[in-house]
């Protein structure tokens, strides 16, 4: 199990901000062959396309996962 979360570095300090989306292997299969999220030649630029945010949120979303998050 990992997560995902937007990385923000205004200058020398890196920050997340957002949701945290626990990810697992089937969620994340899904987000890759899902036409709405992002493709690109290079797999490497996959994750800095804002689409790939979005389609792991939503199909977070979708499967309830996000249920499992608990706030503090």
């Amino acid at each position: 199990m990992c997560f995902a979360s937007r990385v923000y570095k205004p200058d020398q300090f890196a920050m997340t901000s957002g949701v945290i989306v626990p990810v697992d292997r089937p969620m994340l299969e899904e987000v890759l062959t899902d036409g709405r999220a992002c493709r690109h030649e290079d797999p490497a630029r996959v994750a800095d396309d804002p689409r790939f945010a979005r389609a792991i949120y939503r199909v977070a979303l979708e499967a309830g996962l996000m249920e499992k998050v608990v706030l503090c």
